[in-house]
């Protein structure tokens, strides 16, 4: 569901948007254990092609949402 709603918001190419209230209720459902399985997944290679880490922050902070700063690899600071 994560992947599927948030994509678009996510994906290097285009611009940066706000993410839809979808997409937010997505990030929001994410559990606590689901967490450091997302982050290892966005330091995976396959998800370093298309995904920005820099839109995953922006997604977050505007879903109100808490990742590690160092989720996929890379710091949000």
């Amino acid at each position: 569901m994560l992947q599927t709603t948030c994509l678009k918001f996510v994906q290097k190419s285009g611009p940066k948007v706000p993410p839809s209230p979808e997409c937010c209720a997505a990030v929001k459902a994410l559990s606590g254990a689901s967490v450091p399985c997302v982050c290892q997944y966005l330091g995976s290679p396959a998800a370093r092609e298309n995904v920005s880490l820099e839109k995953v922050f922006f997604i977050t902070k505007q879903c109100g949402v808490t990742i590690p700063a160092n989720c996929g690899g890379e710091s949000a600071y």
